[in-house]
């Protein structure tokens, strides 16, 4: 999926740079922030993707979970936040 995002994104800055001289710029603005969005979901993906995981063991059932640290999700909520302010 991340393959196939990554070329829609590519298509659609190809897009955005022909039809720019053309449209109005309210339709380009709002395209570039979508494309933003989507780059930053790459990035989260990916980065929430490599974060590190924490194991953590629950004694009453003895079940192993994994947890990703909270500074990795605050980034990634970060960064979708940032993601349409390019």
């Amino acid at each position: 999926m991340s393959d196939e995002l990554a070329k829609t994104i590519e298509r659609l800055e190809l897009w955005v740079e022909y039809w720019e001289p053309h449209q109005v710029p309210e339709l380009i603005a709002d395209v570039k922030t979508l494309i933003g969005t989507a780059k930053a979901a790459l990035q989260v993906a990916a980065t929430l993707e490599n974060a590190e995981r924490i194991m953590i063991m629950h004694e009453d059932d003895e079940i192993e979970s994994y947890a990703v640290p909270s500074q990795d999700v605050d980034g990634a909520i970060e960064t979708l936040r940032a993601g349409g302010d390019e």
